[in-house]
């Protein structure tokens, strides 16, 4: 922690000389309450040694001590017996600014702490040189002031506490509770306290942990686990631990590093992903992607022959063409469309997707052309079967702009209007017509119902209807 020294005025030494007399009226309050005092306990210890101080009326006894924290009590006494504080040293953390005098040589951290000891996050600073030598730990909050000689964790109310005091809304039951989206990471103290952040809350809480607990190894006594595609993985690797555990990055930074990390290898364990989805199984990924045109179990071969997994963001049928389409096209098609001849794949454009379509187009047409069996015996029969076939394979709307170019004489006026009844359009259209041209088409309607929507031998039947009406 970076210090600097310098003279204070009689105003601010008068101030802080009224401070340590305030700390000295209770020294035994400087030490914490120890959640193990054992016969070896170092705070049981410092509580008899401050006593027999106070009671002998030697509070200087310690000066000079090797340990620092006796040794920063005497000195502070001999502040105040001194009767001034004529120079100040101050010590930078991250958490402010903290003043101290010095009389000695106890370290100035450990001086700043004791002399500093009516706040709440500076008073563990007293006993910063035992926890670098002892592994022991300090908790402080407003209202306890705890340690530990052992691996042990305050119960959970001290972590509810301390939230409570910074202004984070959280749940206690079980285990502390902040947000309550989907994702979530564990905080967990000791293996014996877990606060767990949800995605929804983005603030880092180890600065404000860091303000009520002093301990060695802050990696080694909190450990992260995340609860995002854990039938992968438990590993939080420890380069993502360390972002949080330095505060230099949020909750969902931490479960997306996560998330990234826990992908990765199940890719390389040849699993597939949707979303935050595992299938360990081409076929139980196949049948969770989505298209009601085509089957996407029919490539379950070239699935099942990559050499690692798939992600989708979503089931997506299209982005996963997308991804095999570069070394799997001809096969893909092939699988879709065995009849499709090397000329049409080469006319191919657009998204894999999009190629598909059109060959399904390609086949759907000479479908169509196949299924209408029966020719045309006049050029008004022909425009006829023209329209059917433009319906059936583009649509209606089609189909009606063919009929409105081809408009050439009152049997083909007769037809369409018979065309528009049938597929429900008459309405719209009905005033282009004449009465005898509509009349005619009530006749024709029967018929040419059958010829749009019926089988190759209603057709048959519908067109051989039509010719009694001169078409």
């Amino acid at each position: 922690m970076p210090i600097n020294v310098k003279y204070s005025s009689k105003e601010k030494s008068e101030k802080f000389l009224d401070q340590l007399k305030i700390t000295m009226e209770d020294p035994i309050a400087l030490v914490p309450q120890c959640l193990h005092e054992g016969m070896l306990c170092p705070f049981v210890q410092y509580r008899k040694k401050i006593y027999s101080m106070v009671q002998a009326n030697k509070l200087d006894r310690y000066a000079g001590s090797a340990d620092q924290f006796l040794s920063g009590v005497s000195e502070t006494y001999k502040v105040i017996s001194s009767g001034s504080v004529p120079i100040l040293g101050t010590i930078h953390t991250p958490f402010g600014n903290l003043e101290y005098s010095k009389r000695g040589n106890t370290d100035e951290v450990v001086l700043a702490g004791v002399q500093n000891s009516q706040n709440e996050t500076f008073r563990m600073l007293a006993f910063s040189s035992l926890v670098k030598s002892r592994g022991v730990r300090i908790y402080s909050s407003k209202t306890r002031f705890l340690a530990t000689c052992k691996d042990d964790a305050p119960d959970i109310d001290f972590f509810e506490e301390i939230l409570n005091e910074h202004s984070i809304p959280c749940t206690k039951h079980d285990i502390i509770e902040i947000g309550n989206s989907e994702s979530y990471m564990d905080l967990i103290f000791l293996s014996k306290v877990t606060v767990r952040i949800h995605d929804d809350y983005r603030q880092n809480i180890i600065p404000i942990i860091s303000k009520h607990i002093l301990v060695r190894n802050p990696e080694l006594d909190f450990t992260i686990s995340c609860n995002i595609l854990s039938q992968i993985s438990d590993e939080v690797p420890m380069e993502i631990r360390m972002q949080y555990l330095s505060g230099k990055a949020d909750t969902r930074t931490i479960i997306d590093g996560t998330r990234t990390f826990r992908k990765k290898k199940a890719l390389s364990m040849k699993y597939f992903i949707i979303g935050d989805s595992v299938y360990k199984t081409a076929e139980e990924f196949l049948m969770a992607v989505e298209n009601v045109n085509y089957d996407p179990m029919k490539i379950n071969g070239i699935i099942e022959n990559l050499t690692e997994g798939l992600e989708l963001e979503t089931p997506s049928f299209r982005k996963l063409l997308e991804m095999l389409w570069k070394e799997h096209r001809d096969e893909i098609i092939s699988i879709y469309y065995p009849e499709s001849s090397p000329e049409e794949r080469r006319k191919l454009s657009g998204d894999p997707l999009s190629q598909l379509n059109q060959l399904g187009s390609i086949k759907d047409e000479i479908e169509v052309d196949n299924s209408i069996s029966v020719s045309a015996w006049s050029p008004d029969a022909e425009f006829l079967l023209e329209l059917i076939k433009i319906h059936r394979k583009r649509g209606s709307d089609e189909a009606s702009r063919y009929a409105e170019r081809n408009l050439t004489n009152s049997i083909r006026k007769s037809i369409y209007i018979a065309y528009l009844s049938v597929t429900g359009d008459s309405k719209k259209r009905g005033w282009m017509f004449s009465p005898e041209q509509s009349e005619l088409a009530l006749r024709l309607a029967g018929p040419l119902k059958s010829i749009i929507s019926g089988n190759a031998e209603q057709m048959k039947e519908g067109m051989e209807e039509l010719k009694k009406y001169g078409v």
